[in-house]
């Protein structure tokens, strides 16, 4: 199965573990006691586009998750996903499924929160009661229908808040481009004196 131009980007693919900065991780025994790379890991995938659910196409638990033996423990594919293209798992952080597919690997759909986000983004009846009990966002403005954006991963934004967070973006980045700007026409500037020009 080859790899489409999206996937090229995973560390892993197309060269070796060492130079894809995963030391922290041990190459071997993915399935068996056979020695595997991540390479090997992606072979067993079914990878799409990168906006799609890259399906986990192997053994999976009763709950639906992906699962293999990696280094002598059975470990869930999504996680080994994450570690393979984002690095290391955070400590006290677990790996969500943004699209809500189980199977699903792809990086793009993977995100390390922590147990209450994961459980306030679910759609368990836990999650669902997070989110009709707590109409306000941290910010304490009302989550109201012209208010709210609400996502595809079935959790939901302050319009407030994004929007704040959107021009606080935007001008830090501004800054910083206008910034360099000037320091390019200083140095412009300083090159000419030099050179008589």
């Amino acid at each position: 199965m080859g790899l489409p131009r999206d996937a090229t980007n995973i560390r892993g693919i197309g060269q070796p573990l060492q130079e894809a900065g995963m030391s922290t991780i041990n190459s071997k025994s993915i399935v068996g006691n056979k020695h595997k790379s991540a390479s090997d890991f992606w072979e067993r995938v079914e990878i799409g586009k990168s906006d799609e659910c890259w399906e986990w196409e192997h053994s999976r638990t009763t709950a639906g998750y992906g699962n293999l033996q990696f280094n002598g423990k059975v470990r869930y594919a999504h996680r080994l996903a994450y570690e393979f293209s984002k690095g290391p798992i955070p400590d006290g952080l677990i790996i969500d499924h943004l699209c809500r597919n189980r199977a699903c690997v792809n990086p793009a759909h993977l995100e390390a929160v922590t147990l209450l986000e994961n459980i306030k983004r679910g759609e368990s009846n836990c999650g669902r009661d997070y989110r009709l009990n707590h109409p306000y966002c941290s910010e304490g403005h009302l989550f109201t229908q012209e208010n709210t954006i609400e996502l595809k991963s079935g959790g939901r934004l302050c319009r407030i808040c994004n929007k704040k967070t959107s021009h606080d973006r935007y001008w830090s980045k501004r800054d910083e481009i206008n910034r360099l700007r000037r320091k390019k026409a200083r140095d412009a500037r300083k090159q000419r004196q030099r050179f008589g020009k």
